[in-house]
């Protein structure tokens, strides 16, 4: 990304070291994770970066007032349910936001959550609000079941975000992003059709309230105030898929070959 520094690099690489070592070790085959073309870390890398300067100049979904920018921040789940990782956490004086960023993974059909045992304990369901506890039963029973919109993922961060390092006043942003034309594309359908459930089962009381947006939202938003960046990051990423059945198959999509890819670049 050109309107990445030096300094915002270094910055993001010790950001997923401490966070997210994974992404930065080398496969068996000897590629990086964090390179990939499709890499949602290197996704949040680029569009969060440039603001770990500035945090309380830093918008999203309608909040700021941030104090700082952090990456792959791990927060507990009580009861024993392990401790995912917020893509990006970002503390305010209101409470702490965080999101949860999709790349690709939401284009290609949801495999069923296996649930640990823990997460069938009662004091679980107990440790959310009545909104979020209702979506948790409707995932755990097998009563709803997106296809596209990873829930449980958003369960499990809603549980992080209700402990006591980041309540009250916490929120959780979903940022996705979505193809060149996505909207003829049944997958992102069906996925915008899968967020707006989970909202309207929500509510606007629900403790973390949830928001979300796609990345071209996000973009439109933050091109007045980081024009540059906001051109890298629509030249980098607007994409569109010429052949989206195939592109959806697979965790790791084809359209990153030149067969399947064309690039819409901003001027």
């Amino acid at each position: 990304m050109p309107t990445l520094s030096p300094a915002d690099v270094a910055w993001a690489h010790a950001e997923l070291a401490r966070g997210a070592k994974g992404e930065l070790r080398p496969t068996r085959a000897g590629a990086v994770p964090a390179h990939a073309a499709w890499s949602s870390s290197a996704l949040v890398c680029s569009a969060f970066a440039p603001w770990r300067d500035a945090p309380g100049a830093l918008r999203l979904a309608g909040l700021g007032g941030f104090t700082q920018v952090r990456l792959e921040e791990r927060l507990p789940i009580p009861h024993g349910g392990g401790t995912p990782n917020l893509d990006v956490a970002l503390p305010a004086p209101g409470g702490l936001v965080g999101v949860e960023s999709k790349l690709t993974e939401h284009l290609a059909p949801a495999r069923p959550r296996a649930w640990p045992p823990a997460y069938r304990r009662p004091a679980m369901a107990a440790a959310l609000d009545d909104a979020w506890a209702g979506v948790f039963r409707s995932l755990l029973e097998g009563r709803w079941t997106p296809r596209h919109l990873d829930a449980g993922q958003l369960v499990r961060h809603a549980l992080s975000l209700s402990g006591p390092r980041a309540a009250p006043g916490a929120r959780l942003v979903l940022l996705f992003w979505e193809p060149v034309e996505g909207a003829a594309l049944p997958e992102v359908r069906t996925h915008r059709e899968e967020v707006a459930e989970l909202l309207g089962r929500l509510g606007g009381a629900a403790s973390p309230r949830l928001h979300a947006l796609s990345y071209g939202e996000l973009l439109d938003a933050w091109a007045p105030v980081r024009p540059a960046h906001v051109a890298a990051l629509r030249d980098r990423y607007e994409v569109g898929l010429e052949d989206s059945r195939a592109t959806c198959r697979s965790r790791r999509p084809p359209f990153v070959s030149e067969a399947t890819i064309h690039t819409r670049r901003t001027s």
